[in-house]
């Protein structure tokens, strides 16, 4: 049974074979598990944990709490490692597996992590990387998470020059990455972990340590295909413009690469290619634009696998018009190339020039007929994510709240936050690990029918239709805040919002506020209380 699903679209019905053509073509991926309950995947991981002067205190102290209680989300015949850099990289741990021994050692090791230099992302890349090689094993599944809370100042230092980096070790292993603290380059390291097919996390403050270390972790065993990448051969007489959905590509024998990185059950990825066709008669085009080819492995194993697929347009004179799900997963990616570009000017202080490039897109959505504001469409969340972000730059935030903006931004990026809010099963055995014995505790709405939401280890509260409470306003961001269980506490925390969101009228700053019962939750307006009567 494939472990994707394919799905090539066209942003048009049909073309005419009588003029030179211009249109999208889409490639949908799912990823869809086996069909039947299987055991993950072993896992080699090794942490590469900046160790640099800046983590000094604090930082420090919590990765090294945190990685001492991680052990315990790992399986007898798991193994992990450390590696630890600053100016350079040492080996703190071999890979060793995971029984009682072993997470003892690794304990011990962790302690012993000091801080002290600059910031050799590099080193430390290249050597988890040597350890993991050298120590491969059949059936495992091997990563790296990388964790920084500053920018590359020693070796490789660049976005382009550390993905190129981590591109060369792909075949190995995946990379993910952990930004620690406001200060860390969101852009480097959510392109080292889009080149290493993995996802970025944001480690806001170092109370979110432990959470965000245990979401990575349990991203690694929800994976159930690695490496997967589409090939685009175009047919005669079609050119390919442009790649919208990744952001490096590569020429093969076979034809253009477009990597998307690896999936957990369930998971979507879009990417899509702009054409040209030239002109000819209805003969020489057939119909065939091009053919493609989904490459990917499944987790844990070297075996590859393929889905062949081909995009195909009826010839009509006078064409059609954009129209369809081809033409709404073009949207879609646009919105990703429209928000890096908007981030980039107000890179710059050019705050209403950012907010234009924003606001320029959704008059392009609104006259396109494509959805309906809050019909709970993927395109109606993505006006809404352009909303949000066109009113922050509106706002002229000062430096410290646009850092976190953007680093928010970054994170809910396609390939930076891969899987998106999804919660596979790993995922939610790692954060049930983290929580604790947390009692039974709820947000209850202060209007209206007083609705209760029941908490879990994680809730998402926001305007977009996947959180887990929904609050419909526009004075409620679409990620707006988390609420998290940890060591038996419930704690909340604002996700960079565009309005804040306040604590018995106090306003959260980038650090989280544990809950107490009769606390009452402000967003946009609507309050919640938090209620835990008994613990």
């Amino acid at each position: 049974m494939p472990l994707l699903s394919v799905r090539v679209l066209t942003d048009r019905d049909a073309i005419d074979p009588a003029v030179e053509s211009r249109l999208f073509v889409v490639c949908e991926v799912t990823a869809k598990g086996d069909g039947v309950e299987r055991a993950r995947a072993d896992l080699d991981t090794m942490l590469a944990i900046d160790v640099s002067g800046s983590m000094q205190g604090p930082p420090i102290e919590h990765v090294i709490a945190s990685a001492e209680r991680l052990v315990e989300l790992f399986q007898a015949n798991d193994r992990v490692g450390i590696v630890a850099f600053s100016s350079g990289a040492t080996r703190v741990c071999e890979l060793t597996a995971m029984d009682d021994a072993g997470k003892r050692l690794l304990r011990s090791r962790a302690r012993r992590l000091v801080t002290d230099g600059g910031t050799a992302v590099e080193a430390g890349l290249v050597t988890a990387h040597k350890a993991l090689v050298e120590s491969k094993r059949q059936g495992a599944r091997r990563s790296v998470l990388l964790l920084s809370d500053g920018a590359p100042n020693v070796g490789a230092s660049s976005a382009a020059a550390l993905s190129d980096i981590v591109s060369g070790m792909r075949s190995d292993l995946s990379v993910s990455t952990l930004g620690y603290g406001q200060h860390h380059n969101e852009d480097i390291l959510s392109r080292i972990a889009e080149a290493g097919g993995g996802r970025y996390f944001f480690v806001q403050d170092p109370h979110r340590c432990q959470h965000e270390f245990a979401m990575a972790v349990g991203a690694q065993a929800d994976m159930v295909v690695d490496g997967v990448e589409v090939v685009f051969v175009p047919a005669p007489g079609v050119q390919i413009l442009r790649v919208l959905g990744v952001s490096r590509t590569s020429f093969s024998a076979a034809g253009l690469v477009a990597p998307l990185g690896d999936l957990m059950d369930g998971q979507k990825r879009l990417v899509a290619v702009e054409l040209t066709v030239q002109k000819r008669d209805d003969s020489a085009l057939r119909g065939q634009l091009l053919m493609l080819r989904v490459a990917y492995k499944r987790a844990g194993s070297e075996q590859s696998f393929h889905v062949d697929d081909a995009a195909n347009i009826d010839l009509r004179a006078g064409g059609t018009p954009v129209s369809g799900d081809g033409a709404r997963a073009v949207f879609v990616l646009r919105a990703e190339e429209t928000r890096a570009a908007a981030r980039a000017i107000a890179d710059r202080g050019q705050w209403d020039g950012a907010a234009a490039e924003l606001r320029k897109l959704m008059k392009e959505l609104d006259a396109s007929g494509l959805f309906a504001k809050g019909d709970g469409s993927e395109l109606a969340d993505v006006y809404e994510l352009l909303l949000d972000e066109a009113m922050a730059m509106e706002r002229r935030p000062n430096a410290e709240q646009y850092q976190a903006f953007r680093k928010g931004a970054v994170r809910g990026t396609l390939h930076a936050g891969a899987g998106g809010g999804r919660r596979g099963k790993g995922t939610m055995e790692a954060l049930l690990r983290t929580s604790g014995l947390f009692g039974e505790a709820y947000l209850v709405e202060m209007r209206g029918a007083a609705i209760r939401h029941k908490l879990g280890p994680q809730c998402t509260i926001g305007r977009t239709h996947d959180a887990d409470i929904v609050i419909v306003s526009d004075r409620v961001s679409r990620r707006h805040a988390d609420v998290y269980a940890l060591e038996g506490d419930f704690w909340i925390c604002d996700l960079g919002s565009t309005n804040t969101t306040n604590v018995n009228g106090k306003s959260l700053t980038n650090a989280p506020h544990k809950l107490s019962h009769g606390d009452v939750v402000e967003l946009g307006g609507y309050q919640l209380r938090f209620e835990q009567p008994v613990k």
